[in-house]
């Protein structure tokens, strides 16, 4: 009906506030494209507003479709058209909404650290808004690896979360985040003490066979076993175990998982081997059977079977190097210090490997020449080897053109040419 009112008026300032309650409500009813096509009709006179929502909406159109890249774009977009002193708590949205879709960590935390900004700059009065921006943020610096700058925004939000309920899901979360983050820098006391906590208020609120539940102790049991309190361990595993049991689904994978980790921190390698092989055997995520084959690795040095060793460590390799390509574009540099540093632990390790498994020796070396190779990944420092080493023009004028579009591909946040 907008529509037809639109196509039969023929009164200009009517027809304007009938595109900004259509704006209002397109995004539950208007397709990407339609959003598009009235953004390219609307007036030469129309309003920064207008324009807002209509860029914005597409945005979250995009977002919500997985299109991470053109998300961005277009948040970038709206952004032009933002009025912030007349909407504040649409710029603190649009912050936080575009650090959901950024393509690298340092461009999320600059949105968030936008957002907080504004809050305060016009003392918006949500403070759950603010802690939940904080608790963003020091998810972004854990991922991160600075768990410091982690630590200090987990307070923050803290406090900010005060008047929420003991059994707020968004609260819980912060603390059960804010406890890895402890673990994270051997502080188990405080870890361990946070978890608990969680524990008992997932329990309270949510029964002792609901998933969030089992979660949480799950958490408990690892800071106890990094705390080396086995008996704590134990009694925490059979509350797991006794949780995981009335849930429906594959519990039989995580129990096996679990009880691996416990009989290694024992020392019954057997065990812990068939508890684990059982577990690799029917987990699906990468990451998690990753660590399992490290797990498993260490048992059969323990145990004797280089053979076992020396296949389990490749895996190990070849998923690490595939998973430092596929992320490597989105690290700042601080972020790739500390994967230097954390590299070379490995590194550090490939002597003692070899020495029990010789026929490492070949794949050990083509592990020290890739991680060589990432400590060249500056420009100044390509820059710097082209030049040396290269000495054709044409390749480092291509290197040049490369940065270039690389450089242009983040302001737009087209992470796939990015990656290219």
């Amino acid at each position: 009906y907008y529509q037809r009112a639109l196509n039969i008026s023929s009164d200009e300032d009517f027809k304007n506030t009938i595109r900004q309650n259509l704006v209002g409500i397109s995004p539950r009813i208007e397709s990407i494209p339609q959003l598009q096509k009235m953004f390219e009709n609307l007036p030469i006179n129309a309003s920064a507003n207008e324009k807002f929502h209509i860029l914005n909406s597409i945005a979250s159109l995009f977002k919500a479709s997985g299109n991470e890249s053109k998300a961005y774009e277009y948040y970038n977009r709206a952004e032009k058209d933002l009025e912030i002193s007349a909407f504040p708590s649409r710029a603190v949205e649009l912050y936080e909404n575009r650090a959901l879709v950024s393509p690298s960590r340092y461009l999320r935390i600059l949105d968030l650290k936008k957002a907080a900004d504004v809050y305060h700059q016009y003392m918006l009065c949500d403070s759950v808004l603010l802690g939940s921006i904080y608790v963003n943020l020091a998810d972004t610096y854990a991922d991160a690896m600075d768990y410091s700058a982690a630590n200090d925004y987990y307070t923050l939000a803290a406090e900010y979360y005060q008047r929420l309920t003991d059994g707020n899901d968004a609260k819980l979360t912060l603390l059960n985040n804010w406890a890895q983050n402890f673990a994270n820098v051997r502080e188990y006391e405080m870890a361990i003490r946070i978890q608990k906590l969680v524990c008992e208020i997932r329990r309270e609120y949510l029964g002792d066979s609901h998933p969030e539940y089992s979660k949480s102790l799950s958490n408990l049991m690892a800071y106890y076993l990094d705390a080396d309190s086995i008996p704590q361990a134990e009694r925490i595993f059979s509350l797991y175990q006794s949780s995981r049991e009335k849930q429906s689904g594959d519990w039989c994978v995580d129990i096996n998982y679990h009880n691996g980790l416990l009989q290694l921190q024992k020392q019954n390698w057997a065990e812990a081997k068939k508890s684990l092989q059982t577990a690799l055997s029917l987990y699906d995520d990468e990451h998690t059977k990753y660590n399992i084959m490290s797990l498993l690795a260490e048992v059969a040095r323990v145990t004797g079977d280089t053979e076992q060793f020396a296949t389990l460590r490749r895996k190990e390799w070849m998923f690490l190097k595939n998973d430092i390509i596929e992320n490597f574009h989105q690290l700042t540099q601080a972020e790739r210090r500390t994967q230097q540093f954390y590299l070379q632990n490995i590194i550090d390790q490939l002597a003692e490997d070899i020495t029990f498994a010789p026929s490492l020796t070949k794949d050990a070396f083509a592990f020290r020449l890739f991680e060589k190779g990432l400590l060249f990944h500056s420009a100044t420092e390509i820059n710097k080897i082209l030049r040396k080493k290269a000495g054709k023009s044409e390749k480092f004028g291509r290197y040049r053109a490369l940065l270039t579009e690389q450089s242009f591909a983040h302001s737009i946040g087209d992470s796939a040419t990015i990656i290219a």
